[in-house]
């Protein structure tokens, strides 16, 4: 009978090499998964070697905070740990977090071992990695030992999985990697950046800190202001002259400012990596926001469809379509055009086709362009509702036009319910979020519930918001009134 082959013995080299790549989380990520990592993804690194450490990272939009985290799960389990990743949601967890895991196990430069499945990598019965989105699920596996904890868009984390988290750090060597985008302030994550001896070791990478935008600074200490100037005179080809182009771009940061303007929590937050000092009169806060791009709602078969379009004027402006169906956005939409208005409604209906059945209602701006706009849609048998926002609003009391009781009504559809849930969904449109993000009110003389004009926004250097008008009047509850009122008034007439 033969005798199964043995292995033979690592060399001196070999063994110096996995003891290396075990201490040194950078030497791991460079040499075993083929990573270029910048300077504070290496600082991060390090400071995870420190045992019961804890790390909090806010970061701009594309900072490689996800990476990093994907390759020190795999850089702590590996090696012999137990790790657990969470999010606020497990579609959270199964879409953002554990792809980069899956991408970095696959691509590693050697073979990583273990059984990946689609939220759990398997080493052994008491060395894994496991995703899980409840604090229920933390309680009851009762871990203990050598654990790493990476909390993943941390902002929305609820004080339970913390409260958790504390209950695993009561013995043995638990570190904790918590990352997110600065959204808003209060809970947990923000009381590691504020509140004093929090325990965190805070990193906050704005994207002027990173590898694209460093190499515009004239010196080391230079402040964003100065660095965005450089940017702003930068010649097209300069733009995408990105040393690291997975980072924040140049042509990036330059689209958000051209957008949204510094003054913006959206600039606050994901350009500049800082918690938003939003006004108390930000019509749609960052929160709300997030909880209507995350949630997803299942839609009753015969829940009303309607359509809504705002009109713009040639020029930089945008014509805008957007579908719903019950309160979810459709996939897809905004849809948007920068052409002459009176070009495009070919395109409008080939758009709007697949909804011809659905006895949906189209709500579109009839100020100056829009008066005739909708003349080949009606035409093409859709049910078109002429809506003026400058008109007298129902309620005379509380707002000045009809513009401003929609957008308030939107804002109540968007507010949270008492579980915290957005009462509409599907709003995964990033310039439609940046738009809806810049708006605000406040009481006019009379005090009644002003939104921003357009022209406002123009003035303080963000865009017109035409995607967010387009949601507005498709979630419009005017149109359908209005439209009853025609139905009567032609009843009327014949």
């Amino acid at each position: 009978m033969r005798s199964a082959k043995q292995p033979r013995p690592l060399t001196a080299d070999e063994l110096d090499f996995v003891s290396e790549t075990e201490a040194n989380p950078n030497f791991f990520g460079e040499y075993v998964l083929g990573r270029d990592r910048w300077e504070v993804q290496k600082q991060i690194a390090d400071d995870l070697t420190v045992p019961r450490a804890r790390i909090a990272v806010k970061g701009a939009n594309a900072t490689g905070k996800t990476n990093l985290s994907a390759d020190t799960v795999l850089w702590w389990t590996i090696h012999g740990g137990i790790t657990i990743t969470t999010a606020p949601t497990f579609r959270q967890v199964t879409k953002t977090m554990w792809p980069a895991i899956r991408t970095a196990h696959t691509k590693a430069r050697y073979p990583l071992g273990g059984k990946l499945l689609n939220t759990e990598l398997q080493i052994a019965p008491d060395i894994f990695a496991l995703g899980m989105s409840t604090d229920a699920g933390v309680n009851a596996l009762g871990f203990h030992g050598r654990i790493l904890v990476v909390i993943d868009e941390a902002p929305g984390i609820g004080t339970g999985i913390f409260d958790a988290v504390r209950g695993i750090r009561a013995g043995g060597d638990v570190r904790i990697l918590m990352l997110g985008n600065p959204d808003v302030e209060g809970g947990p994550y923000s009381e590691a950046f504020t509140a004093v001896g929090s325990g965190y070791r805070c990193y906050t990478i704005s994207a002027f800190d990173t590898p694209n935008l460093t190499t515009l600074k004239k010196r080391p200490e230079e402040p964003w202001q100065e660095t965005l100037k450089t940017l702003l005179e930068l010649s097209p080809d300069a733009l995408e002259d990105n040393v690291r182009p997975y980072l924040a771009t140049r042509h990036w940061v330059k689209e958000m400012y051209v957008e949204c303007g510094v003054d913006s929590p959206l600039w606050e937050s994901r350009v500049l990596a800082q918690f938003p000092s939003q006004s108390q009169y930000a019509a749609y806060p960052l929160a709300w926001l997030e909880a209507a791009k995350k949630r997803t709602i299942e839609v009753p078969a015969d829940a009303d469809w309607q359509a809504g379009i705002d009109v713009a004027e040639a020029g930089e402006d945008e014509t805008v379509l957007t579908v719903r169906h019950g309160p979810m956005i459709q996939p897809g939409f905004p849809i948007s055009w920068s052409k002459n208005p009176e070009t495009i409604q070919g395109e409008m209906i080939e758009a709007l086709k697949p909804f011809r059945g659905k006895d949906i209602i189209v709500a579109y701006d009839a100020i100056g362009v829009g008066a005739y706009f909708a003349t080949p849609l009606k035409q093409a048998g859709f049910r078109c509702v002429p809506i003026k926002v400058s008109e007298s609003p129902t309620d005379k009391e509380n707002f000045p036009l009809l513009r401003d009781e929609l957008s308030w009504a939107l804002r109540d559809r968007m507010k949270p319910d008492a579980d915290g849930m957005a009462q509409f969904g599907g709003l995964v449109d990033e310039k439609a979020f940046r738009q809806l993000a810049n708006i605000r009110y406040a009481p006019d003389s009379q005090g009644r519930r002003k939104f921003e004009s357009k022209e406002s926004l123009r003035r303080r250097g963000a865009k017109s918001p035409d995607r967010a008008e387009s949601i507005m009047l498709a979630f419009s509850a005017r149109a359908r009134a209005n439209l009853q009122s025609q139905i009567f008034v032609g009843r009327v007439r014949r």
